[in-house]
């Protein structure tokens, strides 16, 4: 057996060089500068011409590029290959001619010792002699041809159009994939700026502070997943000195779920009935939410009235998962699900019932949304609702304890730092009672910069 070490060959060196580029190549117009810059030194061709025919009339085309091999010798660089529609549109029609013989029919052809003087394209090209044109399929149609000249008598012989036609193909469908691939990183770096749009607005929703409720102690934590989504947490002060206090989470992700979270917050936000039971008010949003037809998307949404002067927790939940009661410091952790309904949005006539608490000093109320229990490990096991109750036996029930020591057990159980799902936590522990009248004038000053029910 022997080898034959055919690298040194100039040939050989010049493709590999070319294949060397076009496989690292990233955009269309990278792939036909990497064959242009080097097809010259394989095959003798003087002029590469892009033809594409146009449509107002038979024997009538456009010259989207030419290439010529002196120019690329002198190291200047290969014109644009795709033409944008404006730019396609400002370039001359041209009729008849060499070029308008050698695309008259849908067929490679070839074309000796020309004459070009008074060739309305080739003219320029007086030491030309031999051309040839190679059709660029789409399908069944050709949508583009490639008009190679030559100086050379003996150059572009017969023999070589199988090898041509073929190359010239798999570089037309090589370009024409990269195109699209530019076009979709295009839009998807369009969709990206307006998925981080509609975010900035949907977080802007959110309170920008916690407020100052009396007998409350709160913390709040909003991690949002990979895209827009639709959790929602707020607080917001009735002119009889309770506090709203609110959770929701709009079923999807996405821009619908984010618009569908910002309708909620204007429904909350501009009722104004006598009645500011937590049940009448998630009737409200139920109706004004059907009535805006938000065909595919629900909300779960869980609301509590809370009074400082009573110290009652007074609440309805439309289908959202049931919040945590942690007893004191120490004692025990179970559901407030005593009150529950389907979620707002799907059904008319809507029936729900309000709960209420009592409050004791170190009583601690966890809302959360489903992404906290529906966080996933790697062997696709949930985080849970028992995983949750743990985490918050663990800790003393201050609100930032059971906002670090859940966080802690959700990392624990699924090694992420990303989320396929937004997760919201609102944690309010009751610290004491409060004066009727501070609780008065606080609810006061709250209630000169915010809208309110």
């Amino acid at each position: 057996m022997q080898i034959y070490d055919i690298s040194k060959d100039p040939g050989m060196t010049t493709l590999m060089e070319m294949l060397q580029r076009l496989s690292g190549a990233r955009t269309a117009q990278e792939v036909f500068a990497a064959f242009m810059e080097r097809y010259w030194k394989l095959r003798p061709v003087t002029h590469f011409f892009g033809v594409m025919p146009d449509s107002s009339g038979a024997g009538r085309f456009r010259i989207s590029y030419h290439v010529s091999a002196e120019h690329l010798r002198e190291g200047k660089p290969v014109p644009k290959r795709n033409p944008t529609a404006e730019e396609f549109e400002a370039l001359e029609v041209h009729e008849g001619g060499i070029i308008g013989q050698l695309i008259a029919e849908p067929r490679p052809s070839m074309i000796d010792d020309m004459d070009v003087s008074g060739d309305p394209v080739l003219s320029r090209f007086p030491t030309t002699t031999r051309g040839m044109a190679l059709p660029l399929f789409a399908g069944e149609y050709v949508a583009e041809w490639v008009v190679a000249l030559s100086e050379q008598s003996q150059a572009l012989e017969p023999k070589d159009f199988h090898h041509a036609l073929l190359t010239s193909n798999f570089m037309g469908m090589a370009n024409s994939h990269l195109s699209m691939m530019e076009e979709i990183r295009r839009l998807n770096a369009q969709m990206t700026a307006q998925f981080e749009e509609v975010a900035r607005i949907q977080q802007a929703l959110l309170p920008d502070r916690i407020p100052n409720i009396p007998g409350l102690k709160i913390a709040t934590s909003y991690l949002t997943s990979d895209h827009a989504g639709g959790d929602y947490y707020d607080f917001f002060p009735l002119h009889d000195g309770r506090w709203g206090i609110m959770i929701a989470d709009v079923s999807g992700h996405g821009a619908g779920a984010a618009t569908v979270m910002a309708m909620l917050h204007a429904i909350l936000h501009c009722y104004t009935g006598p009645d500011t039971g937590p049940d009448v008010i998630l009737k409200y949003a139920n109706q004004k939410l059907l009535d805006a037809r938000i065909e595919g998307n629900f909300v779960t949404a869980f609301l509590a009235i809370y009074d400082p002067e009573q110290a009652t927790l007074c609440y309805a939940s439309g289908g959202h998962n049931p919040p945590r009661l942690k007893v004191g410091t120490g004692g025990v952790v179970r559901g407030i699900d005593d009150a529950g309904s389907f979620p707002l949005g799907i059904f008319e006539p809507y029936e729900l019932e309000a709960g209420c608490l009592t409050l004791g000093v170190n009583d601690t109320v966890v809302l959360y949304t489903d992404g906290i229990t529906e966080a996933f490990d790697s062997h696709r096991e949930m985080f849970g609702v028992e995983r949750l109750d743990n985490a918050l036996t663990a800790c003393s029930g201050d609100p930032d304890c059971v906002i670090d020591s859940v966080h802690t057990a959700l990392y624990a159980h699924s090694k992420a730092r990303t989320r396929a799902d937004d997760q919201t936590l609102v944690a309010i522990r009751f610290v004491g009672h409060e004066r009727k009248a501070d609780s008065i004038a606080e609810t006061a000053r709250a209630l000169v910069g915010m809208g309110t029910p």
